[in-house]
């Protein structure tokens, strides 16, 4: 009897999690399957997701790239990765191959249709805003497409530009997000006969783009700098 009580329950759960914490301190370098599983590290934890997704490639990695369908990763995921790379550590911290983070990035470096869907609100029962995650895009070497729904859209390109907005007003905002930085600036590969403080990369090797559901009321000279699209698609821009 009064096994159930409130005052019971609420002791029991500051136990356990002290408990839970004691052993965490047990396991700084690699958490034990089983406890991270039962944390849900893999849904809520820059190490649990990314090697969910690694074990996950490990598995499906090749079979995904021969059949070169859109493949859909998630702001966290993605911010998770660009923390990994950041990490100071083995690449295998938990000593299993499957979770290695090079499965991810062979996978990265081949891909050729991205899609980033993002979410409103809090990922679950956390409190984790994707849309204020920051993540990089230069993992990413074989990219001829990209989709972007409900995220962060000054996406970082080469590797050094933080996060910008949700929805883009011009397209370049979507195509030179580095060029909002500089009051002068040239696009790579144009020769400029006025002295400019920057030279911004373009993508070569986009064809075709879908600046769909954002506000642009006018097409700037952007578009015409990346003069390798040929399929321009605005529908409720």
């Amino acid at each position: 009897l009064g096994k159930n009580s409130k005052s019971l329950v609420e002791r029991r759960q500051k136990e356990l999690e002290l408990y839970l914490q004691a052993l965490l301190q047990q396991f700084p370098e690699a958490t034990p399957t089983p406890l991270a599983s039962f944390l849900l590290f893999h849904l809520y934890e820059i190490n649990g997701i990314a090697t969910a997704l690694a074990e996950d490639l490990f598995h499906r990695g090749e079979q995904l790239l021969q059949a070169g369908e859109v493949f859909c990763l998630h702001p966290l995921q993605l911010y998770s990765i660009s923390q990994q790379l950041r990490l100071a550590k083995p690449t295998c911290f938990n000593g299993d191959a499957k979770s290695d983070l090079g499965h991810i990035l062979d996978f990265t470096c081949r891909l050729r249709y991205l899609k980033i869907s993002g979410s409103r609100g809090s990922i679950g029962t956390s409190n984790i805003q994707e849309t204020s995650l920051p993540f990089d895009l230069s993992v990413f070497k074989s990219l001829l497409q990209i989709e972007v729904y409900l995220c962060l859209l000054k996406l970082l390109l080469f590797g050094s530009l933080p996060a910008g907005c949700s929805a883009a007003g011009d397209p370049q905002s979507i195509l030179l997000p580095e060029a909002s930085e500089f009051s002068q600036w040239e696009p790579e590969g144009l020769e400029s006969a006025c002295p400019v403080t920057a030279v911004i990369p373009v993508w070569r090797n986009l064809t075709t783009l879908d600046m769909s559901h954002n506000c642009i009321s006018t097409i700037d000279s952007s578009v015409v700098r990346h003069d390798t699209i040929d399929q321009s698609v605005h529908t409720q821009s």
